[in-house]
C-alpha cells in the first residue's frame, strides 16, 4: 500500500508540480490478492480505493485510483481518474 502511495506520488507531481500530497481513503480501499498476468508479468494485488490529490497543501475532491503489484511487492502500475 504504502508503495502505491509513494510511486503514485512521484508520478502526479512529474505532471503537475502543485502536487504536494496524496492522501488514500482506507474505508474505501479495496485489495484483491491474484495470480494473474499482463502478458508475461505478475500481478500479484490490485488495490482500488479512493485518493485525495493535494495542490499546494489543500486536497480536492476524492478520485479513483487503481495500483496493480507485482512480485516483490514492486508496484507495476498506478493510474488515477476523476470520479
Amino acid at each position: 500500500m504504502t508503495a502505491c502511495k509513494s510511486t503514485g506520488l512521484v508520478a502526479l507531481q512529474g505532471q503537475s508540480s502543485e502536487i504536494t500530497g496524496l492522501v488514500f481513503d482506507p474505508e474505501s480501499l479495496a485489495i484483491s490478492a491474484t495470480d494473474t498476468k499482463v502478458e508475461d508479468v505478475a500481478v500479484k494485488t490490485v488495490i482500488l480505493g479512493e485518493a485525495y490529490i493535494e495542490r499546494k497543501g489543500v486536497a480536492g475532491k476524492a478520485d479513483r485510483f487503481v495500483c496493480l503489484v507485482g512480485e516483490k511487492g514492486k508496484v507495476l502500475l498506478t493510474f488515477f481518474t476523476a470520479k
